[in-house]
């Protein structure tokens, strides 16, 4: 529309992706859009050598220097926080299912969105492959048919934890929320997202949480890295416990209360943190 062009745009002109460029904050969102054109032009047995003129790498750093989009400060929401939320129910009822999507990210480590709120309860609805929750013994069994990172199915479990804290034990409060729901069903199916992380704001807004209308579901699962890390868990026990499979979970935890740590311990020799866990890694407070 710009260049008032018509017919066939594949291949694109270099002046056409030049164009292109300057409608994008991000560079990483331009490069992705890009090599979707470069594909699209691959399948149809098109020339793609103007996706290598050099033009096309400086439009994508010019991208990078506008700073259109600054990059969001990182937020945690820890299990402190979280056994602050969980008694909001008591005051507003109406929440009950969305303060059990906050426990399972939480407890879990999952993506709200793709992970919580499609879970279902004992068994996956018919022709549906979706994360499915279940109690086993004395133990919270989550089976996720795939994962970000991962194309086959994994399984998440977790272990009473009433002994250190009988609020948010995903066995006895999640457990006891899922068990009582026929097998098959969606509990969280009906939540949206956006209206999720409105709410979360609200309730983070009326314990008077610094930065709360900055927060975003994914700081559960950011919250129990930065607990786990706190607590004195080993790299291996964190990448266990989000199911991470490479050395991403370091995103995750606040990184500069970690280097503070290991400063610390550095000089004194070693450190010490007075955060419980239960015997499976899994932090409490």
């Amino acid at each position: 529309r710009v260049l008032n062009e018509r017919g066939d745009l594949l291949p694109p002109t270099l002046e056409g992706l030049l164009a292109w460029s300057r409608l994008f904050w991000n560079k990483g969102t331009f490069c992705n859009y890009v090599s979707y054109v470069k594909l699209g032009c691959e399948i149809k047995g098109l020339p793609v050598d103007v996706f290598a003129h050099p033009s096309m790498a400086r439009a994508k750093e010019a991208i990078r220097k506008r700073r259109l989009v600054m990059p969001r400060q990182p937020t945690w929401i820890g299990h402190d926080v979280l056994e602050q939320l969980i008694p909001k129910v008591i005051e507003h009822p109406e929440l009950r299912e969305l303060m059990m999507v906050f426990l399972a990210s939480y407890a879990f480590l999952l993506r709200v969105p793709s992970e919580c709120l499609t879970m279902a309860a004992h068994s996956a609805p018919v022709g549906m492959e979706v994360p499915v929750f279940f109690v086993r013994g004395n133990e919270a069994v989550l089976q996720l048919p795939f994962r970000k990172n991962r194309l086959f199915p994994s399984e998440i479990v977790r272990a009473c934890w009433c002994n250190k804290c009988a609020l948010t034990c995903p066995v006895h409060v999640f457990g006891d929320f899922m068990r009582a729901l026929p097998a098959g069903s969606r509990p969280f199916s009906h939540l949206h997202p956006g209206q999720a992380v409105l709410a979360l704001r609200e309730l983070l807004c009326e314990l008077d949480i610094e930065f709360a209308m900055l927060h975003r579901l994914h700081d559960f699962r950011r919250g129990h890295a930065e607990d786990l890390r706190r607590s004195g868990s080993s790299d291996g026990v964190i990448k266990e416990a989000g199911d991470w499979t490479s050395a991403a979970f370091a995103d995750y935890v606040d990184k500069r209360k970690m280097e503070r740590d290991r400063v610390a311990a550095a000089h004194s020799g070693s450190l010490q943190l007075n955060v419980p866990s239960d015997s499976e890694g899994e932090s409490c407070d």
